[in-house]
Order: C-alpha cells, then structure tokens, then sequence
C-alpha cells in the first residue's frame, strides 16, 4: 500500500508540471504547480518522507482500532 503511494507522489510531481505549463489564474492550481517544479530535483527525498507520512498514518490507524 505505501509503494503505491510513493508510486503515485512520485508520477504526480513529474507529471503535473509537464502537463500544465501556462499559468492558468486560477491561485491553487498554479502554486501546485510551482511547487511540483521547485520538488522535482527533491523527489527521491520527498517520497520517502511521504511514505514515512503513510506508514506512520497506517500503524496509529491500526492501533486505534485495535487490529
């Protein structure tokens, strides 16, 4: 489960950028934007605190519902 979040994170912030390239005044989109292209030389970095992120979600998850 956690690859396929790192997996995803990953095609996101290299794929975002390329497809939108003009800004498109529309605040949010735009600062996704900025941020997936000032991210990309950090992805190998950012992933793995996002999947520190899931996992760390994913046990506090389980020991609260007790499985």
């Amino acid at each position: 489960m956690i690859l396929y979040i790192v997996l995803i994170y990953a095609i996101l912030m290299y794929t975002i950028p390329k497809i939108i390239k003009s800004p498109t005044n529309i605040e949010f989109v735009d600062n996704v934007v900025l941020y997936t292209n000032t991210n990309q030389q950090f992805i190998v970095s950012s992933s793995l605190l996002v999947a520190l992120a899931a996992f760390i979600t994913s046990k506090y998850l389980i020991e609260c519902n007790g499985n």
